[in-house]
């Protein structure tokens, strides 16, 4: 499913929304939160109040100027939060995990993503395989670490027969 969705753009020109199977999409949070969405709601009020909207060429420099910040703070965000929660799965050595096999990310060394459910992860882990294994796969997941990197873990997982 992951593959079908498209990321989220930013544009000046509204585009269909896939999952909602609409036309035209926008989208405008907490005006706190980003200034782009303080922007977007400024137009909102400009119509709602019958004013000439901001011109499009403007609103495009306002773009291309944050969407570079943006992209980074996303990426870091996405990153730290990955970080905390392989950190904190590094202490969960007494657990096992259900997950499903994603893709291969490299098949000789048996180096494959999983997913995680339970905390939302995507993770690479060794794959001990029995016989050949699909996308979808339904996995058992564990959790080791390896001596001085006590705080990285290793991850290991079993398909489910």
């Amino acid at each position: 499913m992951k593959r079908i969705l498209k990321p989220a753009t930013i544009s000046t020109i509204p585009k269909p929304h896939f999952s909602l199977a609409l036309p035209h999409y926008s989208q405008a949070t907490s005006p706190i939160r980003r200034y782009l969405d303080l922007v977007a709601q400024y137009q909102i009020v400009r119509h709602l109040e019958n004013i000439p909207y901001i011109k499009r060429d403007i609103i495009s420099d306002v773009i291309n100027e944050v969407l570079p910040t943006i992209n980074n703070s996303n990426q870091i965000m996405r990153q730290d939060q990955t970080n905390w929660r392989l950190l904190w799965l590094a202490t969960q050595k007494q657990k096992t995990w259900r997950a499903i096999f994603l893709q291969w990310l490299n098949k000789k060394t048996c180096l494959g993503l999983v997913r995680i459910y339970d905390i939302a992860l995507d993770v690479a882990s060794t794959i001990i395989i029995k016989q050949g294994i699909e996308e979808g796969a339904a996995l058992e997941l564990s959790v080791s670490t390896l001596g001085d990197m006590a705080d990285i873990p290793t991850i290991t997982s079993i398909p489910i027969d």
